[in-house]
C-alpha cells in the first residue's frame, strides 16, 4: 500500500505527559506528527501519526507499516458494511416527508 506524507504536514511539538488520573505530570515529551494520505484510495481520510523523538528511520517505517495494517482492516470493514447497506436496498432511498 502506497502512503504519502506532504512535507508541509510534518510538525514537531511538545506534549504534556498525562498520568493515570488524567493529570499533567509537569513533564513533556517531544513528538513528530505526520499527516499521511493513501493516493490509491482518495475516498479515505488523511491519517495522523505521532512518533516520539528521537526520530529514526525504523520508527517512521514501523509507524507507517502499522498504519497500513489499520487501513487494510478499515477497507475490509468498509466493504462489509457497504454490502450490507446495499443488500438492504438503501443506497438510493426516497424518504417520506412527515
Amino acid at each position: 500500500m502506497r502512503l504519502t506524507i506532504d512535507p508541509i504536514h510534518i510538525h514537531h511539538s511538545r506534549q504534556d505527559i498525562i498520568d493515570e488520573h488524567g493529570q499533567a505530570t509537569g513533564q513533556q515529551i517531544e513528538v513528530v506528527t505526520l499527516d499521511v494520505n493513501v493516493p490509491n484510495h482518495p475516498d479515505l481520510p488523511t491519517y495522523g501519526i505521532a512518533i516520539d523523538l528521537p526520530l529514526t528511520k525504523d520508527k517512521v517505517k514501523s509507524a507507517m507499516e502499522a498504519l497500513a495494517c489499520r487501513i487494510t482492516r478499515q477497507l475490509a470493514d468498509d466493504e462489509i458494511v457497504r454490502d450490507q447497506i446495499s443488500s438492504f436496498g438503501l443506497l438510493d432511498y426516497q424518504a417520506k416527508l412527515l
